[in-house]
């Protein structure tokens, strides 16, 4: 499709479904097609240019314009200042929902931080916790060893108890043949 020729003298393709968003100088060095001047102090510094893949009808009638205005027979005709106003009432409109975006995207990357921190304290907690809970089993299985040593200590002294009876029997057996 044919665009802006013989103002670039190029020609460009320009897909269905895109949005472009152009600028030039004013020298009239455009990319696309003017739309609406920018201003800086009260000076035209270039002009913006919002556009979308025109219809055939529509890129003849800007062609015939725009050769209407070179060769000065269109110097009577104007353009509508609301659509144009609309325009780049819409571009800003929708630089403001970018910079919403931006922001509410800044948010979620700092809720992610403090849900990380969150994660790495949880975690550090958990080390901790494990850590306690493996003392807790060594001071269970010493607890466990003492108790069967002192077990096996009361089994001992049991014996020892029984043995020692056992000998007193004996040792009363025998002085029980002296008679006093």
């Amino acid at each position: 499709m044919r665009t802006n020729l013989p103002v670039t003298q190029r020609e460009y393709q320009f897909p269905s479904g895109k949005t472009l968003l152009s600028t030039t100088d004013p020298s009239s060095h455009i990319s696309y097609a003017n739309s609406a001047p920018m201003r800086r102090n009260g000076q035209v510094t270039g002009y913006l240019s919002v556009r979308t893949k025109p219809a055939r009808a529509e890129v003849d009638a800007a062609e015939k314009l725009y050769a209407r205005f070179k060769d000065g027979s269109a110097s009577g005709i104007g353009f509508q200042r609301g659509l144009i106003e609309e325009s780049v009432g819409n571009v800003e409109g929708g630089s403001r929902l970018v910079s919403d975006a931006g922001q509410t995207m800044a948010q979620v990357v700092e809720q992610v931080r403090k849900v990380n921190h969150l994660i790495a304290e949880i975690t550090t907690a958990s080390k901790e916790q494990a850590q306690g809970v493996s003392q807790v089993g060594q001071a269970v299985a010493q607890l466990d060893e003492m108790t069967q040593q002192n077990a096996a200590m009361v089994e001992e002294s049991s014996a020892s108890a029984i043995s020692m009876g056992d000998r007193a029997q004996r040792l009363v057996a025998a002085v029980k043949v002296f008679t006093i």
